[in-house]
């Protein structure tokens, strides 16, 4: 079987040209997944308190029905705010506020696929003496799926290593398990199975250096004329969602006696320099 991946030589993606082995034992595919010691700082530099979430859909009274439900990626189970490990637990509201986000930002969860997943906090809210207190999800960080799949194998955030090589396989990536202190070095992406365009790969290679990557996939031996590395295929992907950001449009300098009058900056699509305003009355 042969492997189509992808690596990074002088920041360029180019086709690895190395063997590989599928089914090779996966060494972070264990039951280690925690909380962490972030728990109480999901903007921190670690990878912890990332949680995937569902929309609840059951049919019953605000707060009990209509939340969300969260579980902790890469774990079985889930601690809830009641001290109990379950499957998934339920948060009653979501404070989105310490995302940032405006509607681009959202915009861009609404055309993602499969899971999404957020880095947060779940804090407590009482609702009051007749309902109690139930959870209540602050995410920092909103990251989409990119693939109509359900996701296989563990979940790693990928970044460059900045390591240059004369030869293959190469550590061009370190990998960090989501929800643990468990990392490795990646010579290759495996990209071949996951259905991704070239378009979509090309976004997340580019991601990398930016707002980040996470992966979901299995562990495969490279192999090549260095010897041998690790690298894990691809079954999903997931993007961080941010904001556009509007190129500032340039606007030609105005004849003498004439300004421009409606300038508009946002949304990106709609940026105009506004009516050109010339006359005794300018103040030009």
């Amino acid at each position: 079987m042969s492997c189509h991946s992808f690596a990074i030589l002088s920041f360029t993606a180019v086709a690895a040209l190395t063997g590989c082995t599928q089914g090779e034992v996966d060494e972070l595919a264990v039951d280690d997944a925690t909380e962490g010691p972030d728990d109480d700082k999901a903007d921190g530099t670690g990878t912890y308190t990332y949680y995937f979430i569902e929309q609840d859909n059951r049919k019953c009274a605000s707060p009990m029905c209509g939340g969300t439900f969260y579980r902790l990626a890469n774990a079985n189970t889930t601690k809830c705010i009641d001290g109990t490990k379950q499957e998934r637990c339920y948060a009653a509201s979501t404070d989105w506020s310490r995302t940032n986000l405006d509607d681009s930002g959202f915009s861009k969860l609404d055309t993602a696929h499969g899971s999404r997943l957020v880095r947060a906090t779940i804090g407590k809210l009482d609702w009051g003496v007749d309902l109690g207190v139930f959870g209540e999800l602050r995410p920092r960080e909103v990251w989409g799926g990119q693939l109509p799949v359900e996701h296989d194998g563990v979940l790693v955030k990928v970044e460059a290593s900045g390591v240059k090589c004369s030869t293959t396989p190469c550590p061009f990536f370190r990998e960090r398990k989501l929800n643990s202190s468990s990392k490795a070095s990646l010579a290759e992406i495996g990209w071949e199975t996951s259905g991704a365009s070239d378009e979509q790969i090309g976004q997340a290679i580019d991601q990398m250096f930016g707002p980040g990557l996470i992966i979901s996939g299995n562990r495969f031996t490279v192999t090549g004329p260095g010897g041998k590395a690790k690298g894990r295929s691809v079954t999903q992907f997931w993007l961080r969602a941010t904001n556009d950001v509007c190129q500032m449009i340039s606007c030609a300098a105005p004849p003498p006696g004439c300004h421009y009058e409606g300038f508009v900056f946002k949304p990106c699509d709609a940026q105009t320099c506004g009516q050109l305003v010339c006359g005794p009355d300018s103040p030009f």
